[in-house]
Parts: structure tokens; C-alpha cells; sequence
């Protein structure tokens, strides 16, 4: 075929530039809204902006004629070669006002292989007229403008040296040919067989095929006699291994005489030479253009490779801005979509509703016919199917599908967080195998439902005609996170709606003791608080957990009172060995988990049932039973949560109803014990005061020398018996005091007492004591105290108390009394005085561990104090009785082996 076009007419064809710009302006028109347009061209030689509005300037008088590039916002982008946006110009100074009621400007520099030809810019006059997407927009239309430009550019280069080129214009008639069809608004399948075959003319060859990649998959475009052969077949495989040849080298390729050559990548009857080109754009090869000479030895040459640079430019450029433009739309399209999906997420207060709306979506965009949702329920580890689903048969609601060891596309992107799909469902297996045969599934995508890395459930669609590619499962995985955001929403919503219904039966059951009324009010809040739940039960163990009575329930159906047999009960034995609520959505499907009681739920017409344990101290002391009986109830992880918390609450309440009312009992008990121990103790000390004070006068009288003289022994023996009774007659009255005291009958005669007074007085009546020890005793106070309300016979008792034990407990030293005044601020900001009495003693000091029970009746410090020094016990406990009696409080400091303090504070007046 030649391709001599010497004698052939020149086109009459005539390009005009002012038509393809106004059409490129038109189609922006129909992308982006706009109220003003412009291709501000670039005139090199005089270095300014020329502007070209086409049809779009709507009647404003001062048009300028060129924009210097210090100038406006186009000239701030020719001069920067960055795209602008602004959304209001009049709080940007860089704004040239040209049109008065211009508000929001974008403007992108038109560049073609990183050369300058202008700026793209539009105009409205709506503030924030438009968003990032346009300005994206706007570049892809700059760079269909550059196309134009420069091959309006290249046309009239062509004409102005038309004489010059003649031998070539056929060549540039067929580039420019292909040139438009590259950059032409046709779709690929409607414009790469035309450039195919003059690509075929061109290049004076039999056969072209166009390759393009899409997915890692090749789609090829073929054109040319051969094309039309019967054995045509051959040459798409051949252009085919030739073009992953090509995209991974990037290079172009010749073979010649391809009958005689070795090693060669193809060996096809017929042809002849081969030469292959690639098609690259922004340095990625998207496809390749393979050229045949069948039956004809003339070979490709290096020049061949030249002629067609140009043109393989336009069209890898031409194909990659459609795809980027239907790449645009695509994403613009998606982006949408999940922005509607958003607001359904935001917007959704109930399950069903969101699942039906999120899923006719999805149908729209993905153009799949099956799809539903999948909903994980923690408490059984399956994905079950919520409503709303399309496509499938009734029996897939009716399945649930495990996450556990299960291989299935749900489980395995439900556990990796990350879609899955095949489109050939023969690998599939178990329940999906069974849908995709009942459903008549040709392909399947599965996405998780993921808030960060907590899983809610899976999305499935099927049926997409195409099959599904990597782009749908991100697409659906982006789709599925706003589901599961909506999920989780719809869940916390449900939460504090359960939690607020049932907000105030808590309240009650930790406020009151639990009684009948109060866990019937339960049952009656827990039916109104959940929806679709009928009839609301609590049944209390007995002693063995095999048996248990119903103690409440709502609406009242005369249940209570009811004893139930336990025993061989499939329910309650999994609560027994989980201590964890039993969901049962579907009675009639679950046989064998409620037996032996399944025909009696079904007579009872129960639809579904949720069995919550009441466990104190993982103790099981009964349930809580919620069922519906109008119909299945499928209960949520809200619900499930929400009871769990209200049975724990109800559990302990009821645990400390029982032991409040033993303790009550015990109380009673230790009350009237204490009573008659008092009562007891203020008889026996009556009784007993009466002889010893007879002993006491009898011996008196004997050591007087009443009835004669005593010899030695004889005094020895009385003196004994005097001192013995003299101690029991103390003993006897702390007992006397102290059962007063804790009968509540000891009577203080309070009135103005001085505390040196008393000290002094006490001091003098132990001063011999003291001697007999060789002990110091010393009195420290200030000259004057201020005086105190109190007894001052039992201030004086406590004093001797305190100086008793000193002395007794003390070997080598003695023994100091201390007086301080001591202020003090109270919380109200008054002032108030205290007088400090302290006891210092060099004796054998007190353990730490025993300063709490050191005051306790009939308790010392040590059991061997007892036996070496004597006492029971009581001096210390009745001080503190008194001291706190006449509103003051007591307390030591002590080391062992050094001494002891005690001190007593009282009140001043």
C-alpha cells in the first residue's frame, strides 16, 4: 500500500480554534456551573494574558483585552503555575475586579508536557460556590484545552508552511485525524477502532490492534483487512504477548522478516513484520499499539517509529485523560455516595431503617442484584442477617453463619478486616455454597463492618455482571465503615435509651429493700423498655439450684408463687456452666437447647427468649426470663448489655435484702444478749457489794484490835483479806459502771470544774503509792486553766485511772501530769478551746498493734501484763466512755521499753 499523497488536494478543511475553545467552555459549562468563563491564552512575544470567552461573557463593557501576569488571580497563576481557589474574592487583594458580581473564583494554569499555554478560569456569583472536586475538575478540562491548543497551534504552523510540507501533508492529515479522535469526547470502544485503522493507513500496514490495560487484564482494539479474515484470531494473542513485552521494558519494538528470525517472542503464519509501540502516559505504559505487514517482505524502519512518536503522544494522552476523567467521575460519583451514606449514618435510629437505605445504595452504585447485611452477635460468635437484604432466598434469614475455625468468605473478612470476593463461586463452601446455588450467585464481594479494629458484622453483595474487582471491595470496605459507624451509633443510642428507661428500677432496687413490689416494677420497666419484649419473669433459687419459684412478673399472668423443676433444664444448666445470659431469638428452632420445657414455651406461644442469670459472688441465685410472643424478637448486644447490668444490680440488691433482714435479726439478738448481760451484770454487782462490804468492815474491825490482840500472822492473813476484798469492791464497781454506761443509765452531774483542782486532788490521794515504788511524780500546768463543764467525781475517777496504770506499769522513773490550753478554729471559722490532760509514764510501753484495742473491755496490751501486774481490763474502756461522755476524746502514744502517754482532752467553757 503506498502512501504517496503528491498529487492529492490540500484539505479544505478548516480548523477554527474560536469553535473548539467555545465548545471546551460549553462542556466545562455542563461540569461546573459557572456565570463567567475564560481561556486566557499566553502570547509569548509580548508576555501577557489574553483572554477568550467564547458565548460565556454575558454583557459587561470593560473586557480587558490582554492580563499582564502581575495581574488578578491569572496572573498569579501564570506566574506560579499553581491552581487557585477562592472562595469569597472579596477578602482576597490578588482579585482583579472585572465582573461586579463575582464572588468565588477558580483558576488552573493550561500546560501540555510542562509547557505554559494559559489559564482556565471560571466565575460566580455564589461565595463558596465550589469544593476541591471542582477544582480537579477544572485541571482535567485545562488539560482537553492544552490538547486543543496545541493542535489548533500545530494546524496553523501546518497551513503558514503548507507549501514546505506538501510531500507530508497526507502524514499530517491522518496525525491530525488521529489526533482528534484521541481528544475527541467519544468513549474508548467508539474511538480506537477508527484510530486503529488510520493508525493502519498511516503506517501503510495490513492489521493494527490497540491494547489497552484495564485491571492487569489486556483488552484489545483491532482494525485492518486482516482484521476482517477468518484467521484474525491469530493476531490479538500475538499483539497481546507483544504488549506485556512492552509494558515491561517501556520500549519499542521492530521485527523484521519474522519467518526467518530465531527466538522470536511470536511465530504466526502470514506475517511478515511486526512493529510495536508502546502507549505511555505520566512514564507508566497503559497499553501498546502493534502494527502487521502480512505477505509483504518491505520491513519497519526506525523513521516509522518517528512518524508515529507524535501521534502515539496524542493518543496515550487522549485515553489517559478520558480514563482520568471517568477516573474523576467516578470518584466524584463514589465520593456521593459515601457522603449520603454519611448522613444516613448520622441521621439512623433504627436498624432496619439504616440497613434498607444503606442498601438500596449500594445496589445503585455497584449495580449488584443480591446483597444484605450481616450483624455479629457476641453472645452465639455468628453473623446473623438483618432485614432489608434483596436478592436472596427466605432461607438465608433463616441461617446464621460462625466466625470461629469456619473458611467462608464472611468469616474470613469478618476476622482479617479486609474484603474478599471471588467470581467463580464453585470454590465456595457450606452456607454460601447453599445460598449461591439457591440464589443463582454468579459472584460474591464480602466487606467487613469495622469501627478501628472492632468488628460488627460483614456486608455481602452478589451478582455484579462484570464480576468484581479490587476497586469494589475498597469501595465496599469504605461503604462498610460507615455502616458499622452507624452500627455503633444506633447501639450507643440503644444503650442509654434502655438505660434511661430503666433508670429508675435501678434507683429504686438501690434505694429500697427488695420486696415484691419493687421486682414486679422491675419486670413492668424492662417490658416498656424494650420493644417487641411481651412478658418479663424473675424466678429466686432455692436451697439446691435444681428448683426455683417465680417471685414477680409483669403483665401478670398468675405465675407468682409457681415452683419450677429446674432439673435437666438445657437453659439453665449453660447458665449454671457459663454464668452468662442464654438468648434463644428462634423457640421454634431450638429444640434441644430448651428441653424438656419446649412444648410448653410453644403452648405458652413464646417467639423468642432471653434468659439473664442473677449472680451474686459468681454465686447463680436465680434469673430474669424476657420473651415475646406476638412475634421473633431478634434481641440486640445493647439489650443483652443493658439486662446484664440491670440482673447484677438486681442480684445484689437482693443479696443485701437477705442479709439486711439477718442482720436485723442478729441485731435483735445482740440487743437483748447486751440487755440482759447489763441487767446481770447491775444485779451481780448488787448483790455482790452487799458481803464484801461486810468482809471489808469485819476485817476493819479485826486489825483495829476490837475483839483482842493479833499476833503477827494473824494481822498478815486479815491485812490480805482487806486489800483482796478492797480490790473486788473495785472490780464490782467498774462492772457496776460499766454495765450503766452501756445500759444508757449512767447519770453525769455536769457542772464548772477547775482540771488542776482534780489533778492535784488525784495526785495526793496516789502520792504514798507513788513512795512506796521509789517513783517521781511531777505536776506541769500553766498558772491559770480555763474552766470545763464536767463530772467531776468521774474526772477524777478517770485521772486515777490513768495515774493507777502508770504507776502499776511502771518500774524505774515516774510518773509526769501535764496540763496544756490548746486552740483550735472550727469549720466555721470560730475559735474554741480544748484542755489537754496528759499521763507520761517511764514504764514498759505498748506494742503499735495494740493501740486498737487497748481501750476494749477486758482487754490488755498482753496477756502476761495480766499475770504480772493484776487488773481485768476495764479502767482504760470506762475512761473512754466518760471522756467521750462529757464530750471530749482520749488517745495514747507509746514505745516499748520507753513509756506511755495518754491524754484526754475536755471543752472549755
Amino acid at each position: 500500500m503506498s502512501n504517496n499523497l503528491d498529487n492529492q488536494e490540500p484539505s479544505k478543511t478548516v480548523i477554527k480554534p474560536e469553535y473548539l475553545l467555545t465548545s471546551l467552555l460549553e462542556s466545562a459549562r455542563h461540569l461546573l456551573s459557572f456565570d463567567y468563563g475564560s481561556l486566557a491564552l499566553w502570547d509569548a512575544e509580548r508576555e501577557v494574558l489574553v483572554p477568550f470567552y467564547g458565548d460565556n461573557h454575558r454583557g459587561q463593557t470593560a473586557i480587558p483585552e490582554v492580563v499582564p501576569v502581575s495581574d488578578g488571580l491569572i496572573g498569579y497563576v501564570a506566574r506560579t503555575l499553581h491552581s487557585v481557589y477562592v472562595p469569597d474574592v472579596s477578602t482576597d487583594s490578588r482579585y482583579l475586579k472585572v465582573h461586579d458580581d463575582t464572588r468565588s473564583e477558580m483558576a488552573v494554569p493550561i500546560l501540555l508536557n510542562d509547557h505554559f499555554l494559559g489559564v482556565f478560569n471560571i466565575e460566580s456569583s455564589t461565595p463558596h460556590a465550589y469544593q476541591d472536586r471542582h477544582l480537579a475538575i477544572l485541571q482535567a478540562l485545562a488539560n482537553q484545552a492544552a490538547m486543543v491548543i496545541e493542535t489548533t497551534r500545530l494546524y496553523t504552523r501546518l497551513r503558514d508552511n503548507y507549501d514546505q510540507l506538501r510531500d507530508a501533508h497526507s502524514d499530517m492529515t491522518l496525525r491530525n485525524e488521529i489526533s482528534r479522535l484521541a481528544t475527541s469526547d467519544l468513549d474508548l470502544p467508539q474511538r480506537l477502532p477508527q484510530i486503529a485503522w488510520n493508525l493502519t493507513q498511516f503506517a501503510d500496514a495490513e492489521a493494527c490492534v490497540i491494547v489497552l490495560w484495564e485491571d492487569d487484564q489486556p483488552l484489545p482494539w483491532c482494525s485492518g483487512d486482516w482484521c476482517q479474515d477468518a484467521d484474525s484470531g491469530r493476531i490479538r494473542p500475538a499483539a497481546e504477548a507483544l504488549t506485556r513485552l512492552l509494558q515491561e521494558t517501556g520500549k519499542s519494538m521492530i521485527l523484521n522478516d519474522l519467518p526467518n528470525l530465531e527466538d522470536t517472542p511470536l511465530n504466526v503464519e502470514g506475517i511478515e513484520s511486526v512493529l510495536a509501540l508502546p502507549l505511555i502516559a505520566r512514564r507508566r505504559v497503559i497499553g501498546a499499539v502493534v502494527l502487521f505487514r502480512i505477505l509483504d517482505r518491505r520491513p519497519f524502519l526506525a523513521q516509522n517509529l518517528q512518524r508515529l512518536q507524535a501521534s502515539l503522544d496524542q493518543i496515550a494522552l487522549g485515553i489517559d485523560n478520558q480514563q482520568l476523567l471517568l477516573n474523576t467521575q467516578a470518584h466524584l460519583d463514589e465520593s456521593r455516595a459515601l457522603l449520603e451514606l454519611a448522613e444516613i449514618a448520622a441521621r439512623s435510629m433504627n436498624v432496619e431503617e439504616m440497613s434498607q437505605q444503606v442498601l438500596a445504595l449500594t445496589r445503585s452504585i455497584l449495580q449488584v442484584q443480591a446483597g444484605a447485611l450481616l450483624i455479629f452477635d457476641r453472645y452465639s460468635n455468628m453473623l446473623i442477617p438483618s432485614v432489608g437484604g434483596f436478592g436472596l432466598p427466605p432461607s438465608f434469614y433463616q441461617m446464621q453463619f460462625p466466625v470461629g475455625a469456619s473458611r467462608s468468605l464472611a468469616a474470613i473478612a469478618f476476622n482479617l478486616g479486609h474484603a474478599q470476593y471471588v467470581n467463580n463461586l464453585a470454590t465456595l463452601s457450606g452456607h454460601e455454597k447453599q445460598i449461591a446455588y439457591e440464589a443463582n450467585l454468579q459472584n460474591m464481594l464480602v466487606a467487613p463492618l469495622r469501627v478501628q479494629d472492632n468488628p460488627l458484622g460483614v456486608f455481602i453483595v452478589a451478582n455484579r455482571p462484570l464480576g468484581f474487582t479490587d476497586n469494589d471491595a475498597r469501595l465496599l470496605t469504605a461503604i462498610g465503615s460507615h455502616i458499622a459507624s452507624a452500627l455503633r451509633n444506633i447501639e450507643y443510642l440503644e444503650r442509654v435509651r434502655l438505660f434511661k428507661g430503666l433508670s429508675e428500677v435501678v434507683r429504686r432496687m438501690s434505694a429500697e429493700l427488695v420486696g415484691e413490689h419493687v421486682l414486679i416494677a422491675a419486670c413492668q420497666s424492662i417490658v416498656e423498655a424494650i420493644e417487641g419484649v411481651d412478658h418479663v419473669g424473675i424466678v429466686l433459687n432455692d436451697r439446691a439450684p435444681a428448683s426455683g419459684m417465680v417471685v414477680a412478673e409483669y403483665p401478670a399472668k398468675g405465675g407468682i408463687g409457681t415452683r419450677l423443676r429446674l432439673e435437666g433444664y438445657t437453659v439453665y444448666e449453660n447458665m449454671l456452666q457459663t454464668l452468662a445470659p442464654v438468648v434463644v431469638n428462634d423457640v421454634i428452632a431450638s429444640h434441644e437447647l430448651l428441653s424438656p420445657n419446649y412444648e410448653t414455651l410453644l403452648g405458652l406461644n413464646i417467639k423468642s427468649l432471653m434468659v439473664v442469670p442473677l449472680i451474686v459472688q459468681n454465686e447463680f441465685i436465680g434469673s430474669i426470663g424476657v420473651d415475646s410472643t406476638h412475634a421473633r424478637h431478634q434481641f440486640t448486644s445493647a439489650e443483652i448489655e443493658v439486662m446484664s447490668a440491670v440482673a447484677a444490680q438486681l442480684a445484689v440488691t437482693i443479696r443485701n435484702s437477705e442479709l439486711f433482714e439477718k442482720l436485723e435479726a442478729r441485731t435483735l439478738e445482740l440487743s437483748e444478749a447486751n440487755r440482759l448481760k447489763s441487767e446481770f451484770l447491775a444485779k451481780m454487782s448488787h448483790e455482790l457489794r452487799t458481803p464484801m462490804n461486810s468482809i471489808l468492815g469485819f476485817s476493819e474491825t479485826l486489825l483495829s484490835n476490837f475483839y483482842g490482840e493479833l499476833n503477827e500472822k494473824q494481822r498478815d492473813r486479815i491485812e490480805r483479806i482487806r486489800r483482796g476484798g478492797r480490790n473486788l469492791l473495785a472490780l464490782i464497781d467498774d462492772l457496776l459502771d460499766l454495765s450503766k454506761i452501756e445500759a444508757g443509765r449512767m447519770q453525769l452531774e455536769i457542772q464548772r470544774v477547775n482540771m488542776q483542782d482534780e489533778v492535784r486532788a488525784c495526785i495526793l490521794e496516789l502520792e504514798s503509792l507513788v513512795q512506796s515504788k521509789n517513783l517521781y511524780l511531777q505536776f506541769i500546768s500553766p498558772d491559770w486553766v480555763p474552766p470545763i463543764v464536767a463530772d467531776p467525781l468521774r474526772l477524777r475517777q478517770v485521772v486515777n485511772n490513768l495515774l493507777s496504770n502508770a504507776i502499776k506499769f511502771t518500774k524505774i522513773g515516774g510518773i509526769t501530769v501535764t496540763i496544756n490550753v490548746h486552740r483550735f478554729v472550727d469549720e466555721a471559722g470560730e475559735d474554741y478551746e480544748e484542755i489537754w490532760t496528759s499521763v507520761t509514764d517511764t514504764g514498759i510501753g505498748i506494742q503499735p498493734q495494740d493501740f486498737d484495742i487497748i481501750f476494749d473491755e477486758f482487754r490488755q496490751a498482753d496477756g502476761s501484763t495480766t499475770r504480772q501486774f493484776g487488773g481485768t481490763g476495764l479502767g482504760l474502756a470506762i475512761s473512754r466512755r466518760l471522756i467521750e461522755m462529757m464530750g471530749g476524746r482520749i488517745w495514747l502514744e507509746s514505745a516499748v521499753g520507753k513509756g506511755s502517754v495518754f491524754t484526754f482532752a475536755l471543752p472549755t467553757i
